[in-house]
């Protein structure tokens, strides 16, 4: 006989696993948020490499994530807790540009190839906000009362960057 306590027990341990898992995510984890201030789509694409090799692997390529940020829209990446605990060193690399074509199929140059580099250290921020223009991008550092480690932007093509 199945008691109620025993039917229960999943559906707490799944609740258990999701108040941990937002708890991580909202207050532990680190962030990259992507607003977007222009007319067009983003194609947005995120990266965690191992620094020492210089191609990426086909594993880490595989990770790779890629986003559509709608116009006047915003989305966000988050650091995946393996990299974060990783003893190597970690690059983040966070790409994006527009895909517009003209009447005859060609590529309209709005924003092209534009991103950032990220590397865990003492002098980063918990989180980063990137607002994309047509002409260039913001990119803020934010800290909170915690995180397991801080990311620095340390390498951008045509991003200011300032702390919110």
């Amino acid at each position: 006989m199945i008691t109620m306590s025993s039917r229960n027990k999943p559906l707490k341990l799944l609740l258990l696993f999701l108040t941990v898992l937002f708890i991580y995510s909202e207050f532990f984890a680190t962030h990259i948020k992507l607003i977007n201030k222009t007319d067009y789509d983003i194609y947005s694409v995120k990266g965690e490499y191992f620094s020492k090799s210089t191609d990426p692997s086909l594993e880490e390529i595989d990770k790779q994530q890629s986003l559509v940020i709608t116009p006047k829209g915003k989305t966000q990446y988050s650091i995946r807790f393996s990299t974060q605990t990783a003893k190597q060193p970690i690059d983040i690399s966070v790409g994006w540009g527009t895909r517009v074509y003209d009447n005859d199929g060609d590529l309209v140059p709005i924003i092209e190839s534009q991103g950032s580099d990220f590397i865990f250290s003492a002098d980063g921020f918990c989180d980063y906000e990137i607002i994309i223009h047509e002409q260039y991008a913001e990119a803020r550092g934010y800290n909170k009362n915690f995180c397991y480690r801080r990311i620095f932007l340390h390498s951008a093509k045509n991003i200011i960057v300032t702390e919110g």
